[in-house]
C-alpha cells in the first residue's frame, strides 16, 4: 500500500518511485490557482484582504496591491471577487473542482 506523497518527498532520489514522485509533485502545484490581481485595475483597498478567509494575502501593506502569500491555502471561495469594488480580481478553478452543466 502507498503513503500519500506530499511535496517533500521529492527529495528522495531512484528507481521508478523518484519519477512518481516528481510527477506527483508536478500535479500538486498544477492545483494550485491562486487569485490574479490586474494591477492596472487594482487601487489598493484591501477589502480583498480584509475578507479572504484563508489569509492568502497574509503581509500585504495597505494602499498598495494586495501580494499573495499563501497560494495554495485559497479555496477559491470567490469572496475576493465577489467584494472587490474595482473588478480587479480574477480567480481560476482548478479543473478538477470545475463542476460541468449541459
Amino acid at each position: 500500500m502507498k503513503e500519500e506523497l506530499v511535496e517533500t518527498d521529492v527529495l528522495c532520489v531512484g528507481g521508478w518511485e523518484a519519477g512518481y514522485r516528481v510527477e506527483r509533485t508536478k500535479a500538486l502545484k498544477e492545483s494550485i490557482m491562486p487569485p490574479i490581481i490586474d494591477k492596472v485595475k487594482c487601487n489598493g483597498c484591501g477589502i480583498c484582504v480584509n475578507v479572504c478567509p484563508q489569509d492568502v494575502f497574509f503581509g500585504s501593506k495597505r494602499k498598495q496591491i494586495p501580494v499573495i502569500s499563501y497560494p495554495e491555502e485559497c479555496w477559491h471561495c470567490n469572496s475576493c471577487v465577489l467584494d472587490c469594488p474595482e473588478d480587479a480580481v480574477r480567480l481560476r478553478i482548478p479543473l478538477t473542482q470545475m463542476i460541468c452543466y449541459r
